[in-house]
């Protein structure tokens, strides 16, 4: 709560990330809740899925809902994570949550990174695969709890390459993030994604190129680029020989910005995982 009235002082938008296992009933839900948002927390996003079951009761998710809708102006998002068979859907949570044409519910494709790559190795294929450029790279910077200020959403949050700061003490967010804006891989991830420069260093380089159907999503595919000796070796190489290309795909971005043809890209938010 401390945290959440300071950023808010400070002029931060805040969001908390849960799974609701606190919220037994109503009213725990509500003594744990309300405080936050006199603090000013502004949204709340819940965990839940096949993964989060096994720990959770979807009835405490339920409760926590209830309370954010009925009692608070707060944002509610659901996040669900759908591997090949998964029983938890978008479509059975629209149907199982109260007032859920009021939540936004977001279905993402199982990644094997984490924990995931480590406990659900035998889990089927995904019935999806989003690979593309990647939407978060500093538009939605993360304060890991080590220290370091990352360029993305955090997911491998010991990747050095990610890495605005690498011991994060106070400095300017916005100024920090202004630097980073100049940085050749994340403009790379950011137009074209992980698994473009994947792909485009591997068929320059003559390695082997995983199919997109390997691969759960972006968060995976960087998980595979900056883990794997064999493309991290030739990442600078490939980013000396691209930045030109690159330069020119992002004025061409910017020029169909401002002809109206396509819609401008977000800017960074104000608010910082942490």
């Amino acid at each position: 709560m401390k945290l959440v009235d300071f950023a808010t002082r400070s002029g931060y938008a805040t969001r908390i990330v849960t799974s609701g296992y606190f919220a037994r009933d109503i009213e725990v839900a509500r003594l744990r809740l309300l405080p936050l948002v006199e603090a000013g927390l502004k949204e709340i996003a819940v965990s839940w899925d096949d993964y989060h079951e096994e720990f959770v009761r979807f009835e405490d998710v339920k409760n926590l809902i209830y309370v954010a809708y009925t009692e608070t102006a707060l944002k509610i998002c659901v996040n669900i994570v759908r591997g090949g068979n998964s029983r938890w859907t978008k479509a059975r949570l629209a149907r199982l949550l109260p007032n859920s044409q009021n939540i936004d519910i977001f279905e993402s494709p199982l990644n094997m990174t984490g924990r995931a790559s480590d406990r659900l190795k035998s889990t089927s294929v995904r019935k999806s695969c989003e690979l593309g450029p990647c939407p978060y790279v500093i538009k939605s910077p993360t304060l890991s709890a080590d220290g370091h200020l990352l360029a993305c959403c955090g997911v491998i949050p010991n990747t050095e390459r990610l890495r605005i700061v690498s011991d994060f003490r106070g400095e300017s967010v916005q100024e920090q993030i202004g630097f980073a804006k100049k940085n050749l891989l994340f403009k790379w991830l950011s137009v074209q994604g992980p698994y473009s420069i994947i792909r485009w260093i591997g068929e320059r380089y003559g390695l082997h190129v995983p199919d997109r159907s390997e691969i759960g999503g972006n968060c995976e595919a960087c998980k595979r680029l900056f883990e794997g000796e064999d493309f991290q070796k030739f990442l600078d190489s490939a980013l000396e020989e691209m930045s030109l290309p690159i330069q020119s795909e992002l004025l061409q971005l910017e020029s169909l910005v401002n002809a109206g043809l396509v819609k401008q890209m977000a800017e960074p938010e104000t608010s910082v995982n942490a």
